[in-house]
């Protein structure tokens, strides 16, 4: 199962939230489900791996952090 990175915040948007937030809160805690098949669900985990010191981030991670900063500079 092979998910392309998630890098731009129209990306983002379209991941179901609760998944992503159940995810993260298991790369946080590094108990991974691996019965999830959802790509928002693993999203989150990378993102709780990282926030978790588990991994360091990764390069699309940074650019999608970095589009979500400037979206809300800009305002849109």
């Amino acid at each position: 199962m092979a998910f392309q990175a998630i890098t731009t915040v129209e990306a983002l948007n379209q991941l179901d939230s609760d998944l992503m937030v159940k995810g993260y809160q298991a790369g946080y805690a590094n108990t991974p489900d691996y019965t999830q098949r959802d790509q928002a669900y693993w999203h989150g985990y990378l993102n709780g791996q990282v926030d978790g010191k588990h991994m360091q981030i990764s390069d699309q991670q940074r650019e999608l952090a970095h589009a979500v900063v400037h979206r809300v500079k800009v305002g849109g």
